[in-house]
């Protein structure tokens, strides 16, 4: 899923980068597709923590990682 998100949320920041969108209310962001791009940025963020728990994870079943019971 969140391979999904990060893929599909470029184009959606790319388009309101392009177009330099701030908020349409007097006094708004100036920036707003630099809040629209923590959505890919977060995307990343979570695949990276889920790679460094998977690895944990394979670590521990083969007997290297913390954990381990001494025995």
């Amino acid at each position: 899923f969140m391979l999904m998100l990060f893929w599909t949320s470029l184009h959606f920041v790319a388009f309101s980068f392009g177009m330099g969108e701030t908020s349409p209310n007097p006094g708004g962001l100036p920036l707003r597709w630099l809040l629209k791009a923590a959505i890919p940025t977060g995307a990343i963020l979570v695949i990276l923590q889920s790679l460094a728990l998977l690895i944990r994870d394979v670590r521990i079943l083969k007997g290297e990682g913390e954990g381990q019971v001494d025995s």
